[in-house]
Parts: C-alpha cells; sequence; structure tokens
C-alpha cells in the first residue's frame, strides 16, 4: 500500500470537498482534510518502513528453516533405514543403538550456517508393541556469536514460531494500513456536516459527524490551529479516531 494508492483512493472527495464553497469556513473545512490526508501519508510511511522490516526477517527466517532441513534431513533419512534393518536382524525385546560416524557429519550434514554434530539412534524393545525409539540430533548454528549444540527439533520449533510471529506482525500492520486510509475515506464523506467555530485567527474548532469513533463512526471535535496545519484531538471520541488514523 503506497501513498499513490492512497491519494488515488481518496482523490474523488478530496476534489469534492474543494469545490463545497470558497467562503471562510469551507475554506477551513479543505484545510483540515489536507491535515487528514498528512496524518495517513505519515501512516503509511510508518506502515511501509516496519513492513520492510519484517520482510527481510521473514526472509531470513525461512532461508534458515530450510538450511536446517538441507542438514537434518539426510539424517532423518539415515534413521528410518536403520529402524527398518534392525527389524530383521536384532532379537525380539532387545535394545539396539547406533552412532553415526563423526568424519561422515563433518564431510556430509553441513552448509554456510549449520553443522551437524552427532547423530545417535537407539531402539528399544525392539519387536514387541512397547518397542520405541529415540534419535538424538545435534546441531551447531555456525553464525551464531556463541556457538554450541542443540538439538534440532527445538531449532525447528524456534524458527517456525518466529515465523508464525513475524507473519502475524506483518498481517497486523497492513491491516492497520488499510483500515485507516478506509476510515478517513468515510470521515471526509461527511465534510459537509462539519461545523466551523473561530476561536481565534489561528485557532479553530472544527466538530460534527464523523469526526469521532466509538465502535463506529460518531461526532466528535477537533482543533485546528491553521499556523502550523496541525489538527488535535478535542474530545474522547475524536482520540479514538486519531489512534486509528495513526495506525495504533
Amino acid at each position: 500500500m503506497g501513498k499513490r494508492v492512497v491519494y488515488i483512493f481518496l482523490l474523488p472527495l478530496i476534489l469534492l470537498s474543494m469545490t463545497i464553497g470558497c467562503v471562510s469556513s469551507e475554506s477551513i473545512k479543505q484545510e483540515v482534510v489536507d491535515c487528514f490526508v498528512q496524518m495517513i501519508d505519515e501512516t503509511v510511511d510508518w506502515v511501509e518502513a516496519d513492513l520492510d522490516s519484517i520482510e527481510k526477517h521473514l526472509s531470513a527466517t525461512k532461508e534458515s528453516v530450510l538450511k536446517l532441513e538441507q542438514v537434518v534431513t539426510p539424517a532423518l533419512t539415515w534413521a528410518e533405514e536403520q529402524k527398518a534393518d534392525i527389524q530383521e536382524v536384532k532379537l525380539s525385546g532387545s535394545s539396539w543403538s547406533v552412532q553415526v560416524d563423526r568424519e561422515w557429519l563433518s564431510d556430509t550434514l553441513n552448509n554456510d550456517q549449520y553443522q551437524v554434530t552427532s547423530v545417535k539412534l537407539s531402539v528399544f524393545n525392539i519387536g514387541t508393541p512397547e518397542q520405541k525409539d529415540s534419535l538424538v540430533i545435534e546441531v551447531a548454528d555456525l553464525t551464531a556469536e556463541v556457538k554450541r549444540l542443540r538439538d534440532w527439533e527445538l531449532i525447528d520449533s524456534e524458527l517456525k514460531t518466529r515465523l508464525s510471529r513475524l507473519s502475524e506482525q506483518r498481517q497486523a500492520l497492513i491491516d492497520s494500513g488499510e483500515t485507516s486510509t478506509a476510515t478517513l475515506r468515510s470521515v471526509i464523506e461527511h465534510v459537509q456536516e462539519w461545523e466551523i467555530r473561530r476561536i481565534n485567527d489561528m485557532t479553530y474548532s472544527v466538530s460534527g459527524a464523523g469526526l469521532g469513533m466509538s465502535e463506529e463512526l460518531t461526532s466528535g471535535k477537533w482543533t485546528y490551529y491553521r499556523d502550523s496545519k496541525e489538527i488535535v484531538p478535542a474530545d474522547a471520541q475524536s482520540v479514538a479516531l486519531w489512534n486509528i488514523l495513526s495506525g495504533k
């Protein structure tokens, strides 16, 4: 969602507000509309910046998941082959364990981020209903400042949890930006219902329908400072609307 999309989205209503009259109150209304559009512009800026950051973290995390799978998959395949062979050569009820040769691990199960350092398979009560197996695959993250051995399933779980959290944050940002823009469209539709009251030469009270938020758009009140082109919420309803337009 870029600025151009926001302006195209709001342009018909902005043009409408420009044609509703040239008297002082209508000029103030147009300036207030400009303030609201500027507010959305700033919201879009920070949403896009945060989205860019999240996208980079998402991409890096997805790459880490793939690299972990790359080094672990051969070990998982080896373990399944070993369990199949065990059924044929071991006595029923016995137990057995085997560990992968470290030289094969160092030569094969590694990439630029992860290295499998240990693979050990243990099978208990072979050939009985109580048969259980235990597979331990230890992995080192070569990019970590402090290199330590960890179970691959723990690393995998953390990566996928991070992916889920980042995806949720990304969607929340998108929803926030879209809600802000759609809400402003609805606000501007009420522009002809706004009441302008002069406080002094550079300060005006702007109130009326569509300028507040409860569970839906309601009446609200703002203070417009013409010299600084700033509009400030003046009641609880307008504060609630400001939060939405600002993407809070």
